[in-house]
């Protein structure tokens, strides 16, 4: 039985790197809606700070950047972040553009002084 558990284990992670590289296509071709769809599918399979950065920065490319924080805020919550620090301050970052755009300066430097 675990020869089965991990093969699908294998097989879902395939199908979630699919997505998102189709979602990284669709940016690259200018396709907000397609990548973001993409990228979504890519969490049901199994949730991913990745993927949420990857959804969060094609939301701030559409104007809604309440959006893109929800999204950046909910990859910081993951307890797999503290294996990942790089990712941790690219979403802190992201987070800190989206308070620049919501005219927000303090909150901008609060995010960046935590990346």
């Amino acid at each position: 039985m675990k020869l089965y558990e991990g093969a699908l284990a294998n097989k879902r992670m395939e199908a979630q790197n699919a997505l998102i590289f189709c979602g990284r296509i669709a940016v690259l071709e200018g396709h907000a809606q397609a990548a973001v769809d993409s990228f979504r599918q890519a969490i049901g399979l199994r949730d991913d700070p990745q993927a949420r950065l990857l959804i969060g920065q094609q939301l701030a490319i559409a104007n809604d950047f309440d959006g893109a924080l929800g999204e950046f805020t909910t990859a910081l919550a993951d307890v797999s972040l503290e294996a990942n620090p790089r990712l941790k301050a690219e979403l802190h970052r992201n987070m800190a553009r989206m308070q620049m755009r919501k005219n927000s300066p303090g909150r901008a430097r609060r995010q960046l002084s935590l990346a």
